[in-house]
């Protein structure tokens, strides 16, 4: 990937701004509601967004870990936000598609990664000295 060549300084920053992302995703899921409709089932796009962002931030940071072991931690992630919605009395419910949403955000985010790391490595060739 490429945000493994990335200077340990900015894979830091990516851990520090993926550490706000939870948080703010965590209280903005958790909290009560205080907006009562859905237009056509836009919240899905807001929660594909918010862990496509998340997963911007959390694929550089965990630079060491498998591609596929960190979208799993944000599907974990989301799947728990939403079990945690069911379970509290707080005007929310546990809603699959929110869930398949928040994992599609994800996968986004690290096919984004691997696209943009394959488009490197492919103009790295193309540019480096024919023997």
């Amino acid at each position: 990937m490429v945000y493994r060549n990335f200077n340990t300084k900015i894979n830091f920053a990516f851990g520090l701004l993926s550490l706000v992302l939870f948080a703010f995703i965590s209280v903005r899921s958790l909290g009560v509601v205080t907006v009562s409709f859905s237009v056509n089932n836009f919240d899905k796009v807001l929660h594909m967004t918010a862990y496509f962002v998340l997963g911007l931030c959390v694929f550089p940071a965990l630079y060491k870990v498998r591609l596929w072991m960190v979208w799993a931690l944000l599907c974990l992630f989301g799947v728990v936000i939403e079990c945690l919605q069911g379970a509290m009395s707080i005007g929310r419910k546990a809603d699959f598609w929110d869930a398949v949403a928040n994992a599609s955000g994800a996968l986004l985010a690290g096919l984004f990664w691997l696209a943009l790391s394959v488009t490197v490595l492919r103009l790295k060739r193309a540019n480096s000295p024919k023997s």
